[in-house]
């Protein structure tokens, strides 16, 4: 029996260290939209803030929709509210939405909108009599279609500053613009100079046919912040199936298993593709709508309550937090706007308890349980022992943090703290009216701290023995006069060791990082910081796909995976950790990272709102906080953490985001011990290429998967009653 329960914990052990890896496949919560007491209504796109568009329909007219903090409001049209047609096709992340609505009673007129500030203004032709807007980005450019003459031709437009551009056509007499991105590239359909649609994209000026899938026809619906475009084309036996399409190269994305058609209407950032499959090809069965992540496609009625009365017929929209929007169909054959939530993953450790409840159950069934018992307990917690000591490394370096002094006892280990509130409102005050900062639809954790010297020096030991990708920088040995990381050796045998005289030195946070290193850094994590040569499994793939990029061009290409764990936070992951209050929807945004509007003061030891900066202001020492080392270590301001427990988001080093400006540049926050206390308020940023190092530049990690903290203790407790339990048995026997 004790073989056994050995054998098993074991298997265990082993099955639930890849959990991470294994269990990807989300699921959905579907809340139904309504229909303004209308008897139909369509849900076409969801902002970064939840924000959600479509039309709603009571049978005699048909209008837009803005769907905000719980309710949906009409919108009316360009004619007022008398009027019968209108629809709301997208939203940005500024709450600009666009789409097309009548300007009197007459069906056939009708333009495109832009509505904004509760204002809803038409946006113009072409020259002809009808125009209808599809898309718009953050920058508040629109994309979309009109006549341009009274002969019903149509032609693709672009719609900046107050300007319609006409975009043209593949050489026929129509385009129709569908989907535009923050680069201002666009993507729709037009026809080719044999009449047949083609899927184009429309680039610096030049409109570029993106073919099909051997067909003779193609649609493209959407394009992503790094060029990705989805929509549908025709296969070589005249099947529509959806598509992405990078840099020229089309990828078919097939069908669910035994249908028949597919056509896709969005991708988010991170490559995850929505839209619809067509199970008969007469149209006799509802579509289903469908998500399309790390390679596979799933039907999303399998991802929701099996009890559900709906019927997802089709997904139109993907945030970059990965919710959905569509439309879906009741018992009663009503077709309802529909919004799905993901629903966070089972944590690993609760699965690993139920599999030990599994073995306490099974050694009770076989008998004399005192025995058994305790020794299936006690294999239980070296199973969970064994479990963390896999988490071990950087996340536990085994250091201690003095919490009135900030001051460390060893390494500082990478822990993370997590950041609640999901769906909360973004901060009014700064960024711009197209884009505020700070809202973020799920929960998720962030570094406690920022990546150290000490942890960075851990994982170029681990994969930089042959530096491929240039993970070190000579500057790290140079850049401080007392702290640094040394390479020594020569490549294939390097080694890597923290110097200087400073006795904090490897707790300070590290330096001379370039995006693309912090990336590879969290790869690493990812992958289960392996040790090896930089390659597929430890440094490029994971997290991101990088496959040898380092220039800066090829840097900003890269995006998030579906599935990622341990990332480069979001500017608004980054911004929510530092400035947002917490505790309600509408909590509202600190000035700086210390939970004050105040200035902080740059001096230590820390009496509350201090951080490391260089005061030319004259609030604390009129110089930089530490004026031998200049870098302090991580969590050194002990009484000044962020709202989410946080330390340093603002001052000592510089933070890489994911944010990017114009795909040329990343945005870094937070200020520097460098700089003077301007740049560390919440309205402050500066970018750089991705591939450039700088002194006062470093990163910290965030991590997606939320663990649920009381599953451990839940688990330990159980043991330690059923040990508990176990010897009073014995005792009872008379063998105690």
């Amino acid at each position: 029996m004790f073989r056994r329960c050995l054998v098993a914990a074991v298997v265990l052990c082993w099955a639930f260290s890849s959990l991470p890896t294994v269990w990807a496949s989300p699921s959905y919560t579907l809340t139904d939209l309504g229909a303004l007491g209308g008897s139909s209504s369509a849900a076409f796109d969801v902002n970064a803030s939840g924000q959600v568009v479509g039309y709603w329909n009571n049978g005699d007219s048909q209008r837009g929709f803005l769907y905000s903090n719980g309710a949906m409001m009409d919108l009316a049209t360009l004619a007022g509210e008398s009027y019968r047609y209108s629809n709301a096709n997208a939203i940005n992340d500024g709450g600009q939405v666009v789409g097309y609505a009548h300007l009197n009673a007459r069906d056939y007129e009708y333009h495109a909108f832009l509505y904004s500030n509760g204002k809803m203004c038409d946006v113009g032709t072409l020259g002809g009599p009808t125009s209808v807007a599809y898309d718009i980005n953050t920058l508040g450019q629109v994309a979309g279609v009109s006549q341009f003459d009274t002969t019903g031709s149509r032609h693709a437009f672009l719609y900046s500053n107050g300007c319609m551009t006409d975009l043209g056509t593949l050489g026929g007499t129509w385009g129709d613009a569908r989907g535009i991105n923050d680069q201002g590239q666009v993507v729709g359909y037009a026809t080719t100079s044999s009449g047949a649609y083609h899927p184009f994209l429309y680039s610096n000026g030049h409109m570029t046919d993106l073919g099909t899938l051997g067909g003779a026809y193609g649609f493209a619906f959407s394009i992503n912040v790094s060029g990705h475009v989805a929509g549908y084309a025709a296969t070589s036996e005249n099947v529509y199936h959806a598509f992405v399409c990078y840099q020229g190269t089309m990828t078919d994305l097939g069908v669910l298993p035994g249908t028949y058609s597919s056509s896709a209407n969005d991708i988010n950032a991170s490559g995850q593709v929505v839209g619809r499959d067509y199970p008969q090809s007469d149209g006799s069965s509802p579509s289903h709508g469908f998500i399309y992540s790390n390679g596979t496609m799933s039907d999303l009625n399998a991802m929701i309550d099996p009890a559900s009365e709906w019927i997802i017929e089709s997904a139109n929209s993907i945030n970059d937090s990965g919710v959905i929007v569509g439309v879906a169909m009741n018992s009663a054959g009503q077709e309802h706007a529909c919004l799905l939530t993901p629903v966070p993953e089972p944590s690993t450790l609760a699965l690993l308890g139920v599999g030990a409840f599994g073995l306490f159950g099974y050694a009770w069934r076989r008998g004399k349980p005192s025995r058994r018992l305790l020794a299936c307990a006690a294999i239980m917690v070296a199973g969970l022992s064994v479990a963390a000591a896999q988490a071990a490394n950087v996340f536990d370096m085994g250091g201690t943090r003095n919490p009135t002094t900030g001051v460390w006892t060893g390494s500082a280990s990478l822990e993370f703290v997590t950041v609640g509130d999901p769906g909360n409102a973004a901060d009014p005050s700064t960024g711009y009216v197209y884009r505020r900062y700070g809202s973020v639809g799920y929960a998720y954790q962030i570094g406690k701290y920022d990546v150290t010297v000490g942890q960075y020096c851990q994982f170029l030991n681990a994969v930089a023995k042959s530096d491929t990708y240039a993970l070190y920088h000579s500057d790290m040995a140079r850049d401080y006069a007392t702290l640094g990381i040394a390479r020594s050796g020569s490549s294939g045998n390097y080694s890597y060791a923290v110097t200087g005289s400073y006795s904090q030195a490897a707790n300070c946070p590290v330096f001379d990082v370039d995006w693309g290193d912090a990336a590879r850094f969290c790869n690493w994590l990812q992958n289960g910081q392996p040790a090896g040569a930089q390659g597929p499994g430890t440094t490029e793939t994971g997290a991101y796909t990088l496959n040898g990029a380092v220039a800066d061009s090829a840097l900003m290409a890269i995006t998030r995976n579906a599935g990622a764990t341990y990332v480069i936070p979001t500017e608004d992951e980054w911004y929510k950790a530092a400035f947002y209050k917490g505790g309600s929807a509408n909590a509202g945004y600190w000035a700086y990272a210390t939970q004050s509007n105040a200035t902080p003061v740059n001096t230590l030891p820390d009496t509350g709102n201090h951080a490391s900066f260089y005061d030319n202001y004259r609030t604390g020492t009129g110089t930089y906080t530490d004026t031998a080392h200049h870098l302090t270590p991580v969590g050194a301001f002990s009484q000044s953490p962020g709202p989410c427990g946080t330390f340093d988001m603002g001052g000592d080093v510089w933070q890489w985001s994911e944010g990017d400006v114009v795909g040329m540049y990343r945005i870094l926050r937070g200020g520097s011990w460098w700089d003077n206390s301007d740049y560390l308020a919440s309205s402050e940023w500066v970018w750089n290429g991705p591939n450039e190092i700088r002194a006062m530049a470093g990163f910290r990690v965030a991590n997606l998967s939320v663990p649920e903290p009381d599953v451990m203790m839940t688990v330990l407790v159980g043991t330690v009653s059923l040990l508990g339990y176990a010897w009073r048995r014995r005792r009872m026997l008379g063998r105690g």
